[in-house]
């Protein structure tokens, strides 16, 4: 069981992107340590969120909530009716040479990784400014503040997300609502294809990555769910507008 002083009563959230990855290990992570009730889970995979209901968390209600970040979500969002705890980490990645890349996949990224998850974001930020706070806890990544090769439209979304946040942060805190960002490295999820080697990437490649990563490997999806966790917890209560780096040392390595 969870000390209470660090992690407090469990609270109502709502996790958009629940469905694999990221998403669904914050599920996961917050359930284990006690400090949710009520989960709202979005994602587009309907199969994917029955998969991850499927767990069964003991104490906690969930709410299966099959939509996109396109899609309004405000009635998804009605579930938190006390102070809580918002994520978003869904999205989409898409790359390719810079002087190549389509159009369609430049604006499909930008569409869901900067559009999409700042409307929804705002639609979670204002739901708990409705009923008396909380805190949110939105997915960028290190593209955002490290050149990558061939991420020339996910590089560009996520430096947007980030600073997007930021003015939402900034706007919402006097409402009682904390808004943060956590920008992962290299993680261990279905969008690094199975054929690469996680060896290779952890120690550095040209093509796809600036240097190596000081840790020697990349992270897991729970890793950086424990990141996620803690920063949604009160016992980072005065952290605002602030971007969480969880990448092994990968943004200042060499």
């Amino acid at each position: 069981m969870t000390p209470p002083a660090l992690f407090g009563p469990r609270r109502p959230v709502i996790v958009l992107g629940a469905a694999h990855g990221i998403g669904a290990a914050v599920v996961a992570r917050l359930c284990a340590w006690e400090m949710v009730d009520e989960v709202v889970l979005v994602d587009q995979d309907a199969a994917g969120l029955e998969a991850v209901a499927a767990q069964g968390f003991p104490g906690v209600r969930l709410h299966p909530v099959i939509a996109s970040l396109a899609d309004d979500l405000t009635d998804a969002c009605a579930v938190l009716d006390r102070p809580g705890y918002g994520v978003v980490t869904a999205g989409v990645f898409a790359g390719g040479p810079s002087l190549t890349v389509d159009r369609e996949s430049i604006q499909r990224v930008v569409e869901t990784d900067l559009v999409g998850a700042v409307l929804a974001a705002r639609t979670v930020a204002a739901r708990l400014a409705e009923v008396g706070g909380g805190s949110l806890a939105v997915l960028s990544s290190i593209a955002a503040r490290v050149p990558r090769h061939e991420q020339l439209a996910y590089s560009a979304a996520k430096a947007g997300l980030s600073q997007a946040m930021r003015v939402l942060g900034m706007e919402v805190a006097p409402l009682g609502v904390r808004v943060n960002t956590v920008a992962p490295g290299a993680t261990d999820t279905r969008f690094i294809p199975p054929h690469l080697d996680r060896t290779t990437l952890a120690s550095g490649d040209g093509t796809t990555y600036r240097g190596r990563i000081p840790r020697g490997s990349i992270t897991t999806a729970d890793e950086v769910a424990q990141t996620v966790a803690v920063l949604l917890s009160p016992a980072m209560r005065h952290v605002y507008l602030h971007e969480l780096v969880v990448d092994g040392g990968e943004s200042l390595g060499v």
